[in-house]
């Protein structure tokens, strides 16, 4: 479409720049309530769920102290007549246009000029509260974004020799366990490299909150979550996205301004990530989520130990959440009772694919993102493994030991294998081993050193 900007340049009052936006709304058939038709406060126009209004002749700190007061009141009558947030508050003076979230952190801010209005109206014709099927509908494979996304990925893999790379073949050594050699190549592990991209920038808009994409902060998005005792990216063979001219920027671009249901956001992505084909001949078929709401409602308890031995995306696990979250009935931002962290903490999940993994704690994390305050003492207890064959005799026996299974454990800063002597497994004495690691699993947090945690695990 054709834009003079020259009538706002002109503007004379604070009407002609409204009557100015309206045209072009109108031109654009973009659906929209003038004012007088929405709050008691009378915004001047909404469309969708962002507020927009109008100003003439204010300075930025101006148009931020309006913000903070009458923007701020817009936003509480949103909230009490239509049961959630605004997703953006949009003010348009005839110098800027300034971009608030519902808590009125300033996100972002143009001048006034074509390129910022296409981006406006781009802005508006985009969903803000995205689900997972609209999320799929944006970046999945069949999305321009993906298209994209994948033809640039692609160059850059094949002009920097990708598949001779240490990433791209550890990537393969993990993946071979759940996919067959000639499934595990460059296809799939640019579809990966792509998702986990999406998920790391989706995580670092939400918890890091930057105004813009910055390659040295976004690199510090591990470093968060551990601090905060949650290994994210241990398996990670995708940190060379990175490198890819401006790929980050644009995609961070695209997310900052959309926020994300707390709910399995990235299921339906999830499952158009792995070939149909290659899932199918695997054994890979997921519950829908309605089942998994039914079957959640009707067998789980509350403070019941859950394991979904085949997590996906951890749609089972988001759903036990909610019923959780159902159950103790929470206000906003109100600290949990102990029994609740007891529940949440009781959940896990295992899943043989490191893709998988990493998408059920995203989903996890962005799930809790309403108690961040808290999130140090919530377990994600979601861990790479074969839960069909998890340990696997040695062929060779330890000095002190003799012979033991073996067992791959996902720890924070590492993997480790823990070795279980055989005898422990034996008919006679498995019992008694179950017994003990009971014991140990209840009084592993109440102390510091493996001594005074062993003598406890005895003696109870």
């Amino acid at each position: 479409i054709e834009i003079d900007i020259s009538p706002i340049k002109r503007a004379t009052s604070e009407f002609q720049i409204e009557h100015w936006f309206d045209s072009l709304f109108d031109k654009i058939d973009l659906t929209y309530q003038p004012q007088k038709r929405i709050l008691k406060g009378k915004p001047d126009c909404l469309i969708g769920d962002v507020i927009i209004d109008f100003k003439y002749n204010l300075k930025k700190r101006e148009i931020d102290q309006w913000a903070s007061t009458k923007g701020s009141q817009y936003i509480q009558e949103y909230y009490k007549s239509q049961g959630k947030y605004p997703t953006l508050l949009i003010v348009i003076s005839e110098k800027y246009i300034l971009y608030y979230d519902k808590d009125l952190s300033l996100r972002k801010e143009r001048e006034i000029d074509q390129i910022s209005i296409i981006s406006l109206i781009e802005c508006l014709f985009e969903p803000k509260s995205v689900n997972s099927d609209q999320f799929a509908v944006l970046f999945g494979v069949n999305s321009p974004l993906y298209i994209l996304a994948y033809s640039r990925l692609e160059k850059h893999f094949v002009e920097n020799k990708g598949e001779k790379t240490v990433c791209f073949d550890q990537w393969k050594r993990h993946f071979r366990l759940a996919y067959h050699d000639d499934e595990v190549g460059k296809e799939l592990f640019l579809r990966h490299s792509y998702l986990s991209t999406l998920l790391k920038l989706i995580l670092y808009k939400e918890f890091m909150n930057p105004e813009e994409y910055s390659r040295d902060y976004f690199k510090d998005l591990e470093n968060y979550f551990e601090k905060r005792g949650i290994s994210l990216f241990h398996y990670d063979f995708f940190r060379w996205v990175i490198n890819v001219q401006d790929f980050c920027d644009d995609y961070f671009e695209k997310v900052k301004l959309m926020d994300f249901e707390a709910s399995d956001i990235f299921r339906t992505i999830y499952q158009e990530m792995i070939i149909a084909g290659v899932r199918h001949r695997l054994g890979e078929y997921y519950t829908p989520e309605i089942l998994c709401k039914k079957m959640v409602e009707k067998s789980y308890r509350i403070g019941d130990r859950v394991l979904d031995s085949s997590c996906g995306s951890g749609t089972f696990l988001i759903e036990i959440c909610k019923k959780i979250d159902t159950h103790f009935n929470l206000k906003h931002k109100e600290k949990p009772p102990k029994e609740w962290f007891d529940a949440i903490n009781n959940i896990f999940g295992f899943d043989i694919n490191p893709i998988a993994v990493l998408t059920t704690k995203a989903n996890l994390i962005l799930y809790f993102k309403s108690k961040e305050k808290y999130i140090e003492d919530i377990s994600i207890n979601v861990y790479l493994c074969n839960s069909i064959d998890p340990i696997e005799f040695a062929s060779y026996a330890d000095i002190e030991l003799g012979d033991y299974y073996a067992f791959c454990v996902d720890l924070l800063e590492e993997e480790r294998e823990l070795r279980i002597p055989g005898d422990a497994l034996a008919q006679d004495n498995i019992e008694n081993f179950q017994i003990l690691i009971d014991s140990l699993y209840r009084v592993w947090e109440v102390f510091d050193n493996f001594k005074d945690t062993w003598d406890a695990a005895k003696s109870s």
